[in-house]
């Protein structure tokens, strides 16, 4: 064909040769057509064929940019396992660390024992094995304040075991008891210990917690004499024996780091009853109800224990009636002042965080030798469940403060 300005205007051999108008000619015509639809086909495919690159192209792109990811995602993971097989190995390390500590503390065990075993025997009094020191009237005069002042914090738990062991064994031997049946008690009570929520924690590292946890145990010894720890340690201090009292006192100064608040600095931090008012229960002996006059000052030869609860004192005081005794409720008043100022709290009583018991008992205890003042009595004609003698007495501000030579409770 014959390009000219408009499709009209095309000339085919058969116009030229014979004169015919083009659109008289279908088979140019349809050569024409023909033509033109090959070249947009050829077009079509043309486009076709770019975009097919386009998208080949988008997709290696989006292939390149995946496997990009991929590896900086494997990167991560390689990192990140770096860092836990890190962790693991320090881990490692600190466990083996333990296990070294744990050895080195067995070794120091041994020591102390083969130590203590020389000094008690330089320390022996004359008597039979395991009596009461003689003459015992005062805490300033007492084997208990000459052994603790001797004492370091307890910083290991087998010093603790040890002193638990020795306490049990020392109460044995006074009691008559076979030594068996004191093993027998202190595998028991050592047993509760490592069992005990957050255990690893307070043997490894917080004593105090593992001390004041064991005092509120409430298995008791086999044997004619049932008792409790708490009971055979508080027997320990009043026997006041120069034997045990090396013992007496490492257990003390461990439970006393949580007692004695002196180095606090925030009142609101510490927990503090309402009204300043502590309960206790028991049983109080008709011979001894003369020594509870009001105004009397007095030191306690041993810890004690009181409650924010009035029901846990009559849960005591009813057990000791049970038990044939006159039944007596304490109301140990502090200072009230010392809810909101720390220079009229209590410096040597606090709240028993770590008990075998929970929060049931809502128990305060008093380090030993505490000191307080009769404030009031009221005895009971019939002193039984229903009406007990009542007792108030003030806890002082600070044992140390206090004169170190007043008189012994002599049931408390």
């Amino acid at each position: 064909l014959n390009s000219v300005s408009s499709p009209s205007s095309r000339l085919c051999q058969c116009a030229m040769k014979r004169g015919y108008s083009p659109n008289e000619c279908n088979q140019c015509k349809s050569r024409a057509q023909a033509g033109d639809e090959a070249r947009k086909a050829a077009e079509k495919a043309l486009r076709a064929a770019e975009e097919k690159k386009a998208f080949k192209m988008a997709q290696r792109q989006a292939d390149a940019d995946e496997q990009e990811k991929i590896r900086k995602r494997n990167e991560e993971l390689e990192a990140a396992l770096r860092e836990q097989q890190a962790r693991a190995e320090a881990e490692k390390q600190a466990l083996l660390q333990k296990a070294s500590e744990h050895q080195s503390a067995l070794k120091r065990e041994e020591e102390a024992r083969l130590k203590l075993e020389a000094e008690l025997a330089r320390l022996a009094v004359g008597g039979p094995s395991g009596s009461a020191s003689a003459g015992l009237t005062s805490f300033g005069a007492s084997n208990f304040k000459r052994f603790y002042e001797q004492r370091e914090p307890v910083a290991y738990f087998d010093e603790l075991m040890l002193a638990i062991r020795s306490v049990v064994l020392s109460y044995c031997e006074f009691s008559g008891l076979d030594a068996k049946v004191g093993l027998d008690f202190f595998a028991v009570l050592q047993k509760e210990a490592f069992e005990a929520p957050d255990a690893l924690s307070d043997l490894l590292g917080k004593i105090a917690y593992a001390a004041q946890r064991v005092w509120t145990s409430g298995k008791r010894m086999g044997g004619k004499d049932s008792r409790e720890f708490c009971s055979i340690l508080n027997a320990a201090i009043r026997r006041d024996d120069a034997r045990a009292m090396p013992f007496v006192a490492t257990f003390a100064r461990a439970v006393n780091e949580l007692c004695v608040v002196r180095g606090a600095r925030d009142a609101s931090a510490l927990k503090f009853p309402p009204d300043g008012a502590l309960w206790r229960g028991g049983g109080l002996p008709d011979a001894h109800r003369g020594f509870y006059a009001p105004g009397v000052r007095y030191r306690v030869p041993g810890f004690l224990a009181s409650s924010m609860s009035r029901d846990v004192a009559y849960n005591f005081y009813y057990q000791a009636y049970d038990q044939g005794l006159p039944a007596v409720l304490w109301r140990v008043q502090l200072d009230p002042r010392g809810q909101d100022e720390l220079r009229y709290r209590c410096k040597h009583v606090n709240l028993v965080s770590r008990s075998h018991f929970g929060d049931s008992e809502a128990e305060f205890l008093f380090a030993p030798y505490s000191a307080f003042e009769v404030v009031s009595v009221q005895w009971s004609a019939r002193p039984d469940d229903d009406t007990p003698h009542e007792v108030t007495i003030r806890a002082a501000l600070d044992n140390r403060k206090e004169p170190e030579d007043l008189p012994l409770a002599p049931w408390y």
